[in-house]
């Protein structure tokens, strides 16, 4: 027969995230990412890897808008995704990242 136990964590239909987040991790590519796009200042609390990841995340999890972010962090923050920065911090860093694509090549002389 089966044994019911009590859980205080926060369950929900999303937890298989959390395997697809410890997966993310073993395999290193929040480390990857930090090497290819950087390092933020000493102060930052978020790394460029916690900011590119937390955007699929959201969108797993239904999200449609950057400040989805904030339902994603209030429920997940407890579980494997630990690092969610809030969705101001997500828009500043995205805006700090992009570059322009116009295809011109632009002459420095």
């Amino acid at each position: 027969m089966a044994e019911v136990t009590h859980s205080d964590k926060n369950i929900n239909s999303f937890g298989g995230l959390n395997f697809i987040s410890k997966a993310i991790k073993d395999k290193g590519l929040d480390k990857y990412l930090d090497e290819r796009i950087g390092y933020r200042g000493l102060c930052a609390r978020y790394s460029h890897s916690d900011v590119v990841l937390s955007l699929p995340g959201s969108s797993l999890v239904q999200g449609t808008f950057i400040s989805d972010i904030a339902i994603f962090k209030e429920k997940y923050q407890d579980q494997f995704f630990d690092r969610i920065p809030s969705a101001d911090t997500v828009e500043y860093v995205c805006q700090g990242l992009k570059t322009a694509t116009d295809g011109h090549v632009r002459n420095t002389v």
